[in-house]
């Protein structure tokens, strides 16, 4: 399924709220797909109805300003300058603005810019699973010739991501967070093994063994 990674503490605000009350928007709960943020300022949280939420999800990521709870302002976005309404698909840079009225007319309460959630799609192999360490691109895959190759999104810890065949370890990746790291093994691996790669002993990405198919995969995001 599709999660977030990265779980910002505050989001920053301008405009009215900003300039007028110093105010901000907090994180107050999170999961791997779900993060919620409420309204705050130096003295503390504002109200429990100003806030919006962010769902991780196999469109996108759905920016909801009128979620459970929320009884107050903002009633609805603008996303880069258009209208959305009060829930709407955003991506990472986006400028939101957040509207004191439910049709984006009026007065503007706010605007922020989209923080990046480290968001991972679904896998778009067969199969699929929960990844609870982030690090959506991480990969497993083999040539014409059955060479491997490993990748590791930049967004993993850093440590040693060990390559099995079934129960035999047979590579070992070194990986530093921040950078994305590709390794080669020429094998041959036979398809008739299933492989994986686990890290501290989590297998974070699965390649069933083959039997007349093509490879199938399925990433443990």
């Amino acid at each position: 399924m599709a999660s977030f990674s990265i779980f910002p503490g505050v989001i920053g605000l301008s405009g009215f709220w900003a300039t007028s009350f110093n105010r901000h928007y907090q994180k107050t709960s999170a999961t791997s797909t779900f993060i919620q943020y409420e309204l705050y300022d130096s003295n503390g949280l504002v109200g429990a109805g100003f806030g919006s939420t962010f769902t991780a999800d196999s469109t996108g990521i759905l920016l909801n300003v009128e979620d459970t709870g929320d009884s107050s302002t903002p009633k609805s976005f603008s996303k880069n300058g258009t209208f959305i309404g009060s829930s709407g698909y955003v991506s990472t840079g986006d400028s939101i603005t957040l509207w004191l009225t439910t049709d984006g007319t009026g007065n503007a309460e706010a605007s922020f810019t989209v923080p990046d959630f480290g968001y991972s799609p679904p896998p778009s192999g067969g199969g699929g699973g929960t990844n609870t360490e982030g690090g959506g691109d991480t990969s497993l895959s083999f040539d014409s010739n059955r060479a491997m190759t490993v990748t590791i999104d930049s967004l993993r810890d850093s440590g040693t991501y060990d390559i099995y065949q079934d129960s035999t370890l047979v590579v070992q990746v070194p990986h530093t967070l921040g950078s994305t790291t590709t390794a080669n093994s020429s094998g041959p691996f036979p398809n008739t093994y299933e492989y994986t790669i686990r890290y501290n002993g989590t297998v974070i990405y699965y390649v069933p063994a083959v039997v007349n198919i093509t490879k199938v995969h399925c990433n443990f995001w």
